[in-house]
């Protein structure tokens, strides 16, 4: 661009008294020729010019998402830390024992709801909860009732659904045994969700979660560093 524009300058000021032909094939091929180029310089610079603000603005976006990425990826490590950090101070215990102020509202005769009660304590110290596929059906006729008493009871004294009363359980006991234990860390989160009843490592994790408010793996991770 430089030195077109100055060729263009001292064209403008030669000697007039060129040849006329010298002349000729001056102005009407270089010169024309010079301020097309002059031209196609001009584009190709503004060009230039607006990939290089599109790519900064572009720069500038994807800078701040991940930014905010790593702000949101640290925060939510601290919070999984002190979470691991409760979880390994304590004995961990998840609350089984709803208050109850009027039994007699669940409409279930009282030696009916002793005996399952009696029969629940000896199930959770006897681990009953680790066995796969268990149901309100198949637990009830183990207790020597029905589906509808057994539920009500379960939902009643111990605050919860059946399901979520038999996952709290097991979470409790991978907790406990995962910090007792270091050759069970040594499984794979398949194998511990086998272990302790879960039919699928995705609802071991969710139900993990769910309690803890960390994933198992990570909450592995971190007994492994201790």
């Amino acid at each position: 661009m430089f030195y077109i524009n100055r060729l263009l300058k001292v064209d403008s000021v030669l000697d007039v008294n060129q040849t006329y032909l010298s002349k000729k094939m001056h102005l009407d091929y270089d010169i024309p020729n010079l301020i097309k180029e002059k031209k196609n310089i001009i584009a190709q610079l503004e060009t230039e010019k607006q990939n290089r603000f599109i790519i900064i603005i572009s720069l500038g976006i994807i800078s701040s998402f991940l930014f905010v990425l790593l702000v949101w990826y640290y925060q939510k490590q601290k919070k999984y830390k002190k979470r691991f950090e409760k979880l390994l101070s304590d004995n961990f215990k998840i609350d089984k024992v709803s208050n109850i102020s009027n039994p007699q509202e669940l409409d279930i005769p009282e030696a009916i709801i002793e005996s399952v009660l009696k029969k629940l304590a000896s199930f959770e110290e006897k681990q009953g909860f680790l066995k796969l596929n268990l149901t309100v059906s198949s637990l009830a006729k183990e207790f020597d009732t029905n589906s509808k008493y057994f539920s009500k009871i379960v939902n009643t004294y111990k605050g919860k659904s059946f399901t979520n009363y038999i996952n709290d359980l097991r979470i409790e006991h991978a907790v406990n045994e995962l910090k007792n234990k270091p050759k069970f860390r040594k499984y794979t989160v398949k194998a511990i969700a086998n272990d302790i009843g879960f039919n699928t490592t995705e609802a071991f994790s969710k139900s993990f979660y769910k309690v803890t408010g960390i994933h198992p793996s990570f909450f592995i991770k971190q007994l492994e560093k201790q």
